[in-house]
């Protein structure tokens, strides 16, 4: 294995094991030694690829926003009817939310020690898809299938706030699992549907939107 080859797969391992400590213990709480030894480098190696604590961080951020980016839905607003298009939507996000639990719960609960790392993983991991969301939601208020007094930027926000809700509840240990995700996601996206679409559209208010797959 040669030199670049081996730097490159000990600063892979580092990221992963950084990721995984982060999440369990928070990002005080996982020091540098025990990232070091949970990936199966010395600690000097940690820091001749990183320098510092934040810029470990920093690189955990960005390969979790380098993975969802490969979950990421592109949503086809003229193929699509709106059900269809948001559980298939939320089904990819929700992948996402899940891979990365542990580090989401991290940054939510120290958000008001480390706010720029807590923006950075906003900016990283969830613009994308808040963006491509935004994208979906005015093409269908363009064609009519959206109500035309809804502002897209709070619809969004709600739509992606009720699937990081229901992922931190589902996966908290005490929450009763009396539902699975497939059931918070499909009544999710029923609800929300039925509370955005145009009247037009609306007409047999008991037919379901969305189907399981």
């Amino acid at each position: 294995m040669s030199t670049c080859t081996k730097a490159s797969d000990s600063r892979e391992r580092l990221i992963l094991a950084a990721g995984k400590l982060f999440g369990e213990r928070g990002l005080q709480g996982a020091t540098t030694r025990e990232i070091a030894k949970e990936a199966g480098v010395n600690e000097l190696t940690l820091f001749r690829h990183f320098h510092s604590k934040s810029n470990l961080l920093a690189a955990v951020l960005l390969h979790a926003a380098e993975d969802q980016s490969q979950m990421q839905v592109r949503m086809d607003a003229r193929e699509e009817d709106i059900g269809g298009g948001l559980l298939k939507f939320a089904r990819a996000f929700n992948q996402m939310l899940e891979t990365h639990e542990g580090l989401i719960r991290t940054l939510i609960g120290e958000a008001h020690r480390d706010p720029k790392s807590a923006r950075q993983v906003t900016d990283g991991a969830f613009t994308p898809w808040r963006r491509s969301l935004t994208e979906y939601f005015a093409a269908k208020q363009e064609a009519g299938e959206i109500r035309s007094t809804l502002k897209l930027a709070p619809v969004v926000d709600q739509f992606l706030g009720m699937l990081i809700g229901g992922m931190l509840r589902r996966t908290c240990p005490w929450a009763p699992q009396d539902y699975d995700a497939e059931d918070y996601l499909q009544t999710s996206v029923e609800i929300f549907t039925r509370g955005v679409i145009s009247r037009s559209d609306s007409s047999n208010e008991d037919a379901p939107l969305t189907r399981r797959s």
